[in-house]
């Protein structure tokens, strides 16, 4: 059996430093980089250091891979992917928690903060009409919401395996290295 590591940060608990995220940004690439500089917040620029930077620290760790030498770069589709040795990984972040599968198998993982209503919009448009009734058939908002998020996060976890058109995930299929994630945050 091959295995799938996850691993995460939380940064609620465990903030990130601006100048502790500047020297991890100099384990990233050139294309992380220039990415890292346009965005406004950093809050959005340490999440996207810690994600590449987790999955470098996972390839090394279980694959040995040096982490400067393990390059991360995007498909034509956006899908971030290391292309020696076989090994696939996905990455995820909602708030203040940043996660990442690695395997050598096809892996996606995805993570959503439980809200309290689930998004009607996209239950109509990606949700299957069994998912739909199972929705409705819960009995109060909050049983609706986890089951909203559970079907949200699997259909994201397998997008990110099948890499297929974002308008096809009417889809209920799932698979077993699909890792879905859903929190409440407090």
């Amino acid at each position: 059996m091959k295995p799938i590591y996850i691993y995460y940060v939380n940064l609620k608990n465990n903030p990130i430093p601006n100048n502790v995220a500047n020297e991890l940004l100099r384990l990233t690439d050139n294309t992380t980089v220039n990415r890292v500089k346009r965005y406004y917040y950093d809050a959005d620029k340490i999440r996207t250091i810690l994600g590449e930077v987790l999955i470098k620290y996972c390839l090394a760790k279980n694959f040995g891979i040096e982490l400067y030498r393990a390059t991360i770069y995007k498909t034509r589709m956006g899908k971030p992917v290391y292309a020696e040795r076989n090994v696939n990984f996905s990455i995820s972040h909602k708030e203040d928690i940043v996660v990442c599968a690695v395997s050598k198998l096809k892996v996606g993982i995805d993570i959503e903060l439980i809200k309290e209503n689930p998004n009607f919009g996209v239950i109509k448009r990606f949700f299957t009409d069994e998912e739909k009734s199972r929705i409705c058939a819960c009995t109060s908002r909050e049983a609706q919401a986890r089951l909203y998020y559970q079907l949200w996060t699997q259909k994201e976890a397998a997008y990110k395996i099948e890499n297929v058109v974002y308008l096809n995930k009417k889809s209920s299929k799932c698979c077993t290295s699909c890792i879905y994630i859903n929190y409440i945050y407090y």
